[in-house]
């Protein structure tokens, strides 16, 4: 006589534990960009610029204050953020007299 044998009695395998620290933290597990633009800057400018529009009117701001950065900066430098704050604050403002006049 023959056994039969059923797939679903099979034991699942276990899943690791996780701490209740990571359980905690959120987890960004999505990898970095930086490899898709690497080496080529029209396709980076390309982006960035379909990234803008489809912000529509706070695009406009971010690309001036973004074009306004001085050219030693890094975009994630202390320098780069105030400043760049203060060129779209100025910038906002320009748009705002302009709306109201």
């Amino acid at each position: 006589m023959r056994r039969k044998r059923f797939r679903h009695e099979r034991e699942e395998p276990a899943l690791p534990a996780r701490s209740p620290v990571e359980d905690a933290v959120p987890v960004f597990r999505d990898p970095p960009a930086k490899h898709l633009f690497q080496d080529d800057a029209a396709s980076q400018r390309l982006f960035n610029r379909a990234a803008l529009e489809a912000m529509g009117d706070y695009g406009a701001v971010i690309l001036a204050s973004d074009s306004l950065r001085p050219s030693w900066a890094e975009p994630s430098d202390l320098v780069h953020v105030r400043r760049g704050a203060e060129d779209a604050a100025a910038i906002a403002r320009k748009v705002r007299k302009k709306d109201t006049d």
